[in-house]
């Protein structure tokens, strides 16, 4: 397969999950501006909270709430700034971003259990882990 027909392969089995389900709006811009993409919709006490986001104790369900249901997009995104990821791997920025959303838009909000916010919590609690020593 070539790179191309590679990426098209994956595009239409992602794609294929995500059909049929209700989509939640992002309001997010995007812009290859060259300023920052997130700093538009990260208001102050998100940033205070994502400062904590390498302890143990670190409350997901209050940054869920200061983001407007948004942790899963803001933990990622933080983290991927921290650990210097976007740059280390020439990722696109809006690219990014658009993934991140896509992905937080389809998880299940029905399911108790296995929702965004899950995924923003185990997603702290393996950086969490990443920061121990051995």
């Amino acid at each position: 397969l070539a790179i191309s027909e590679e990426r098209q392969t994956f595009r239409s089995r992602f794609m294929s999950v995500s059909k049929g389900r209700r989509q939640r709006k992002s309001q997010t811009k995007f812009s290859h501006d060259g300023k920052p993409l997130v700093d538009d919709f990260y208001h102050t006490p998100t940033k205070l909270s994502l400062c904590q986001v390498g302890n143990w104790n670190f409350n997901i369900f209050s940054l869920e709430c200061l983001s407007g249901g948004r942790s899963l997009f803001h933990v990622a995104y933080h983290l991927f700034q921290t650990y210097d990821l976007i740059r280390g791997f020439h990722l696109d920025s809006v690219g990014l971003v658009q993934f991140f959303t896509l992905i937080e838009q389809n998880y299940h909000s029905t399911n108790p259990y296995h929702n965004s916010v899950h995924a923003a919590d185990v997603t702290q609690s393996m950086h969490c882990y990443l920061q121990e020593r051995e």
